[in-house]
C-alpha cells in the first residue's frame, strides 16, 4: 500500500472513531457503525479528491468524477472476473443479502413479542436460504427481488415521516442505510449483467429452473416449521399492542405547542420520550390480558360484557401503567 492510500484509511480509521465516540452508541452499535463506515467514506474521498485536485492537479470535479467511475468500473470487471474465486465477504451479492437479514430481525424484535420471535425467526430462515442459494449459484432473480423489497420500503417508509412520529436521528439512519442498499444493489446487478456478456458465464452457465425449486423448496419447508410454532392469536395480540402504542403516541404529539414543534431539539427529546414511554405503557396494558383464556389478570370475575365494569377496569388498570412507566423513565433519567 502506498503512502498515499495508507493517508486515506488512517484518514478513514480516526474520523469513523470519532463519530463513535461522538454518539456513544445511542443509535445503536448497528447504526453507529454503518454511521461511521458513511463518515470515513465521505471523508476518504474529501481527501483523496483534494489530493487528485491540489495536489496531484489531475483535473477538476468532472475529471475527478470520471476518476472514480473508472474505479468502480474497474472494481466491477474485476468481480466479474473472479466471480467464483472471490471470498464471500469480498462480494456485495451477499452483503445485500445480509442487510435483508438484519433489516427483518430489526423489524422482528422490535414489533413482535418474545414468545412468537421463533415463528418468524424459522420464517426468514427459510427466506433467506431460498435467496441465499440462488445468489450463490448466480441467479439474478433474488437481487432484483432485493431492490423490489427495498423499493417498496422505501417508498412506504418516506412517505409516512412527514407525520411526526419518527425522530431526525431514524430518518438520518434510514436514509444512510438506503444509500448502502443503492450501492450494494447496484454493483450487484452491474456484476450480474456483465458477467452474461462474458465467456467465463457460458462455461459456468446453469439451468434456472432446478436451483428456483429448490429454493422455493427450502423457504417453504421453513415456513411449514415456522407454522408449528405460529401461535393462533398472534394477529390480534400484534393488533391490540400496537393501537395502544399509536394512540399514546398520537396523544404526545398532538399536546405539542406550536413553539415545541418548531424548537428541533425539543420536539426531539420529546419524541424520544414518547416512544419510551408508549412501548412501555403498551407492553404492561399488554401483559394484563390473558389472551388464551380471554380474560383479564387480576380481574376473573369481571364481567367482559358490562360497559361500566371494563371501563373502571381500564381506567384501573392505565392509571397503573402510567405510574409504572413514568417512574421507569424517572429512574433511567437519574440513573444517567
Amino acid at each position: 500500500m502506498n503512502k498515499n492510500k495508507q493517508t486515506d484509511y488512517i484518514t478513514t480509521f480516526c474520523v469513523a472513531c470519532g463519530i463513535v465516540l461522538g454518539n456513544r452508541f445511542k443509535l445503536g452499535i448497528i447504526n453507529v457503525a454503518m454511521l461511521c463506515a458513511m463518515a470515513g467514506i465521505l471523508a476518504f474521498l474529501a481527501v483523496s479528491f483534494f489530493r487528485y485536485v491540489f495536489v496531484e492537479k489531475k483535473g477538476g470535479l468532472l475529471s475527478y468524477c470520471r476518476f472514480l467511475k473508472k474505479n468502480i468500473n474497474t472494481e466491477i470487471e474485476d468481480d466479474t472476473r473472479n466471480y467464483y474465486s472471490k471470498k464471500w465477504y469480498q462480494s456485495p451479492r451477499y452483503w445485500a443479502l445480509i442487510l435483508f437479514v438484519l433489516a427483518f430481525l430489526d423489524s422482528i424484535f422490535r414489533t413482535i413479542g418474545a414468545d412468537y420471535r421463533a415463528c418468524y425467526m424459522l420464517m426468514l430462515a427459510g427466506a433467506s436460504f431460498a435467496l441465499w442459494y440462488s445468489i450463490k449459484r448466480g441467479l439474478i432473480w433474488p437481487l432484483l427481488f432485493l431492490a423490489a423489497f427495498k423499493a417498496f420500503d422505501f417508498i412506504l417508509t418516506s412517505t409516512s415521516f412527514g407525520s411526526g412520529e419518527y425522530s431526525m436521528p431514524f430518518i438520518i439512519v434510514y436514509y444512510g442505510w438506503t444509500i448502502v442498499w443503492v450501492i450494494l444493489l447496484y454493483l450487484s446487478i452491474k456484476v450480474e449483467f456483465e458477467r452474461r456478456k462474458a465467456r467465463e458465464y457460458k462455461k459456468h452457465k446453469i439451468g434456472v429452473v432446478r436451483p428456483f425449486l429448490i429454493s422455493i423448496g427450502g423457504f417453504i419447508l421453513g415456513m411449514f416449521i415456522a407454522l408449528l410454532f405460529y401461535p393462533y392469536s398472534l394477529e390480534q395480540k400484534a393488533e391490540f399492542k400496537n393501537n395502544i402504542y399509536t394512540e399514546c403516541y398520537r396523544g404526545f404529539v398532538e399536546d405539542m405547542s406550536p413553539e415545541i414543534e418548531a424548537d428541533v431539539v425539543a420536539r426531539t427529546e420529546i419524541i424520544k420520550t414518547a416512544e419510551e414511554f408508549c412501548g412501555c405503557y403498551a407492553e404492561e396494558m399488554y401483559n394484563v390480558i390473558d389472551f388464551e383464556n380471554d380474560r383479564i389478570k387480576g380481574y376473573p370475575d369481571a364481567n367482559l360484557d358490562d360497559e361500566d365494569e371494563m371501563s373502571r377496569i381500564r381506567e384501573e388498570i392505565g392509571t397503573k401503567a402510567t405510574l409504572t412507566c413514568a417512574e421507569k423513565l424517572v429512574d433511567k433519567t437519574d440513573n444517567k
